[in-house]
């Protein structure tokens, strides 16, 4: 597995503070960790510019890989996130579990507004 896991300020910065995810309906907050975890083990650098990876929630199939071509900077993107509000991979990536990776990315991947 892979996941895709916003950091502190990137969860505040979409709305998602320490009080509104203690009070969060559990549905909803499962959905949005389905949303930032796919299936296999992706190394940041092989994923594909322009690919949809599937998600392991079953409401919403994928989220996309934007490639920032002049800073070699990768994104992970939902239908919600606005232009210039990708949730970019951080350095360091690649943060090997005994099951897959953690890629920190700087913002929520939005496949719904909350």
């Amino acid at each position: 597995m892979t996941v895709f896991a916003p950091t502190n300020s990137g969860c505040r910065s979409s709305g998602l503070g320490l009080k509104k995810i203690q009070s969060m309906d559990i549905d909803l907050a499962k959905h949005i960790v389905k949303t930032h975890a796919t299936e296999g083990s992706h190394l940041a650098e092989e994923l594909q510019c322009g690919s949809d990876l599937p998600t392991l929630d079953g409401t919403f199939s994928a989220h996309s890989t934007m490639c920032f071509k002049e800073s070699h900077a990768k994104a992970q993107y939902g239908f919600f996130n606005d232009e210039g509000d990708y949730p970019m991979i951080l350095s360091p990536n690649d943060l090997k579990l005994c099951n897959g990776y953690i890629q920190p990315v700087n913002k929520m991947i939005r496949v719904i507004n909350f």
